[in-house]
């Protein structure tokens, strides 16, 4: 059987919401997603990568839209798997230069961050712009939206 997940993450991967805009997500999450089996907001002492799972078609290059290869994604994940992500400058392989791996184009959505809020299994399909919105609005900042499918 699998899984899935709807997360919501900060698009600045730093950022923290307060305990309570956190908790006033929630209680959003599960008025919206009554059918999920669980719903929980976590924060890390460092960045994360917050992946979308079996959801993964393609990463490109924000600039020119040049598929990158897994391999070579992969080695540039590697150094800081483990230890959280410092989200450097990277020189991708066909010439650009972005600002972090939180800037590469991925399809469908990942991203990076020290805050998520997700629900597991929450049979909704996805989020309407509304909805998205008013998570902005209750946490006080821009958010991505990850769909794990595992």
């Amino acid at each position: 059987m699998s899984d899935h997940w709807i997360g919501i993450i900060p698009l600045d991967p730093f950022f923290v919401p307060s305990d309570d805009a956190i908790a006033q997500a929630e209680n959003f999450m599960a008025d919206l997603m009554p059918e999920a089996e669980e719903i929980k907001g976590e924060i890390t002492d460092s960045v994360r990568f917050r992946d979308c799972g079996a959801n993964l078609e393609a990463i490109r290059c924000p600039f020119c839209a040049t598929e990158l290869s897994s391999e070579w994604w992969s080695e540039q994940m590697s150094d800081d798997w483990d230890d959280g992500f410092d989200l450097r400058p990277v020189n991708l392989p066909c010439g650009h230069l972005v600002g972090s791996l939180n800037d590469l184009r991925y399809d469908f959505d990942q991203g990076f961050s020290r805050f998520i809020l997700d629900a597991m299994n929450p049979n909704i399909g996805v989020l309407s712009p509304a909805d998205v919105q008013r998570f902005e609005a209750i946490l006080g900042c821009p958010v991505k939206v990850i769909y794990q499918h595992i």
